[in-house]
């Protein structure tokens, strides 16, 4: 799809590495508290289902837990931007290009949603796959059924079963299904799905087909062309498009390679990837972002002056990279968006949600 921001025809992910619905707090393995982010819980408080008895999701503050629960409360594609309010209910911002096929989102509550270059959908409170913008991935609409996890790609979407066996759809599915297994985590791409097995191997399918060693892993994030994940001692590895050896300022001949693959040292809590450009966050809630977006200016003649890697400080509790935007929820549940703001993606609804 062409960006229509940019001038480029590039293609976007949102990933399934993912955070609680109703309240998180940053711990080491052993549960011990950070209290470094500014606003931390003074105790793990544990995270239940949103809709489990119906009622608001609460008003606590958001905090980051490690490892991480497994929903997104945010997800951005092209053209939009969503996120889930204290009711689990939909708030979305941004200007879909103008085309009869798309569908608005749906009323109804939601546990975790994920996004795509031109679709975005959610999981229900009941575990069903709800899709709009694009009703179809690529044609294929979501498969039936009851899922615990799921993540939408750019031609494919896969989800776990609530015995742990992973599923994809869409376009080369044939190329790019997950074999047999229990998986704790999935990802989809444009051409590839990667998941974190239950011993916290990952394994891929697809393009992307060599992922790094040195598990065991806890998180992951698909993106176009790459793909980052966490391991349990929380270091960050990324392989794919843009990673080493390979040029770093879109100078190859696809203008693709800006070194999204090439993560930076140090430990995080959370990863997302995007098209062109990854970010993730440290236990402060601080975002660091990579790749390209690396100034701000004339963002149509220049992806790397778009700016969606320059964030501002945070502290944020949830991150997500888009093709020349990021977006990143706040402990008070707002909402923050740097970047291209073409069509109104980066203008997310003021305040709290």
């Amino acid at each position: 799809m062409r960006d229509t921001g940019t001038g480029l025809t590039l293609l976007v992910l949102l990933t399934c590495s993912a955070c609680a619905v109703d309240e998180r707090v940053v711990s080491v393995p052993d549960n011990e508290l950070i209290e470094s982010m500014p606003g931390a819980a003074g105790s793990a408080n544990a995270a239940g289902s949103a809709g489990a008895s119906g009622s608001d999701v609460g008003s606590a503050p958001l905090t980051l837990t490690w490892p991480p629960a497994q929903d997104h409360l945010l997800a951005i594609n092209t053209e939009r931007g969503c996120v889930l309010r204290r009711d689990a209910s939909l708030a979305c911002w941004g200007d879909p290009l103008s085309d009869l096929t798309r569908l608005p989102p749906p009323e109804g509550r939601f546990t975790h949603l994920s996004a795509m270059v031109a679709a975005a959908c959610g999981l229900r409170e009941d575990g069903t796959i709800a899709c709009w913008d694009d009703l179809e991935l690529n044609g294929t609409p979501a498969p039936s059924g009851v899922f615990a996890r799921m993540d939408v790609g750019v031609q494919l979407g896969c989800g776990i079963a609530l015995d742990g066996n992973g599923t994809c759809w869409g376009r080369n599915v044939e190329m790019s299904q997950l074999p047999a297994g229990s998986y704790r985590a999935v990802g989809a791409g444009r051409r590839s799905v990667c998941g974190i097995d239950a011993a916290g191997a990952l394994l891929c399918r697809g393009e992307i087909r060599t992922p790094p060693g040195g598990g065991p892993f806890a998180v992951l994030s698909v993106g176009d062309g790459e793909a980052c994940a966490l391991r349990e001692d929380r270091t960050l590895a990324c392989w794919g498009n843009g990673g080493p050896g390979e040029p770093t300022d879109g100078s190859d001949p696809t203008k693709i390679s800006w070194g999204q693959a090439i993560p930076p040292p140090g430990e995080f809590v959370f990863v997302a990837t995007g098209a062109v450009h990854s970010c993730a966050l440290r236990a402060d809630g601080e975002a660091v972002c990579w790749g390209a977006g690396k100034s701000n200016g004339d963002c149509q003649a220049n992806v790397d002056a778009c700016g969606m890697s320059l964030p501002p400080p945070g502290p944020f509790v949830e991150i997500a990279a888009g093709l020349t935007n990021t977006c990143a929820l706040r402990p008070d549940r707002s909402v923050t968006c740097w970047g291209s703001n073409t069509g109104n993606r980066s203008t997310p609804p003021p305040g709290p949600q």
